[in-house]
C-alpha cells in the first residue's frame, strides 16, 4: 500500500500543475534558488524511494523559507504516506493558510481527514473544494463516495452525475452512479451507466458486479448471473459478489448453487455472515418443499 502511495506521489511531483503554479515565498533570490534546488533533490529522493531524505530536503527549504507553499504541501503528503497524522495535519493546515483558495489542497486534506474516519468533516472540506474547483471531476467523485458512505444516496447520485459530466471517460464515476441509483431502485435509469462503466473499463470487476446487480433488480436473472460470474473470474475473493450471485441464483430457483455461494460470501466477508445464514436457511426450506 505504501509503495503504491509513493508511486502516485512521484507522478504528482512530476506532473502536478499545482506545483508549477505555486510561487516561492522567500524574500531573497538566494533563498528562491535554494528552494528550487531543494525541490529538485527532494523529487529525486522520492523517485528512488528515499522518503526520509526528501523530508530532510523540504525541512531545509522551510528553514530558509517557512512560507514556501510547495514545501509545506509535499511535507503533508509525505508524512501522510508515512502515517504520521500529527505532522501531516500540521503541514496541511499551514498549506491551507498559505493557499486558502486552492481546491486541490482542500481535496487532499479532505481525503486525509476521511482516512481518519471523520466522514462529515471530510465532506465539508470536499464540498468547499468543489466550490473552489468546480471543474475537477475527481473532487465531485470523492464527495459522492463520502455521501454514499453516509447513506445519503440522493446527494451521492448528484455528485456522481456531475463527475461524469465533467469527465465522460471516468469509469468509476459511472459505476458508482449506476450502483447508487440501483440502491435507490432506479434500475432502468442505472442500466446505461453500468454499461458505460464496463465499456470504459472492461477489466473492472466492480463494474460487472454493479451491472449484475442492476439486471437482478430488473429480474433478468440470467444476465445478472452472467455478469456476476465474469466479475468472479476477475476477482474471486470478494464476498459481496458471491452474495449477489447467491441472491440471483435463489431468485432463479437454483437453491443448491445459491447455498454454495452464500457460504462463500459468509466465509470471505464477515459483514455478510448473518445475511448468508438467512439465505442458506431460506434455500434449504425451499429445497425441502420441492422434495
Amino acid at each position: 500500500m505504501l509503495k503504491r502511495f509513493f508511486s502516485a506521489l512521484i507522478l504528482i511531483f512530476t506532473f502536478s500543475s499545482f506545483a508549477v503554479a505555486i510561487p516561492y515565498f522567500s524574500e531573497q533570490q538566494i533563498d528562491k534558488n535554494f528552494a528550487k534546488v531543494g525541490h529538485t533533490l527532494a523529487l529525486a529522493y522520492v523517485a528512488h524511494g528515499n522518503i526520509y531524505r526528501a523530508i530532510e530536503e523540504y525541512s531545509n527549504i522551510l528553514e530558509y523559507a517557512p512560507d514556501d507553499t510547495y514545501a509545506n504541501y509535499y511535507m503533508a503528503l509525505l508524512y501522510e504516506g508515512l502515517n504520521n497524522n500529527r505532522l501531516a495535519q500540521k503541514y496541511y493546515k499551514k498549506t491551507i493558510s498559505l493557499k486558502p483558495d486552492d481546491g486541490k489542497i482542500y481535496y487532499n486534506y479532505a481525503v486525509f481527514v476521511l482516512k481518519k474516519g471523520q466522514k462529515k468533516r471530510a465532506l465539508d472540506f470536499l464540498n468547499y473544494a468543489t466550490q473552489l474547483s468546480p471543474f475537477d471531476a475527481e473532487i465531485f467523485y470523492d464527495a459522492g463516495i463520502v455521501y454514499s458512505e453516509l447513506n445519503q444516496n440522493k446527494n451521492a447520485i448528484e455528485y456522481f452525475k456531475k463527475a461524469t459530466k465533467l469527465d465522460t471517460e471516468f469509469a468509476p464515476a459511472y459505476n458508482n452512479l449506476c450502483y447508487t441509483m440501483a440502491l435507490e431502485g432506479q434500475f432502468e435509469e442505472a442500466l446505461p451507466h453500468c454499461q458505460k462503466a464496463v465499456v470504459l473499463d472492461e477489466k473492472s470487476f466492480p463494474a460487472y458486479d454493479s451491472l449484475g446487480f442492476v439486471y437482478a433488480g430488473l429480474q433478468n436473472y440470467e444476465k445478472a448471473i452472467e455478469n456476476y460470474e465474469v466479475a468472479l473470474k476477475m476477482n474471486n475473493t470478494v464476498g459481496e459478489i458471491y452474495f449477489h450471485l447467491a441472491q440471483a441464483l435463489q431468485a432463479k430457483g437454483d437453491y443448491a448453487n445459491a447455498i454454495t455461494n452464500y457460504q462463500m460470501a459468509g466465509e470471505l466477508d464477515k459483514n455478510y455472515k448473518k445475511q448468508a445464514k438467512i439465505g442458506i436457511q431460506s434455500c434449504r426450506n425451499s429445497l425441502e418443499k420441492k422434495d
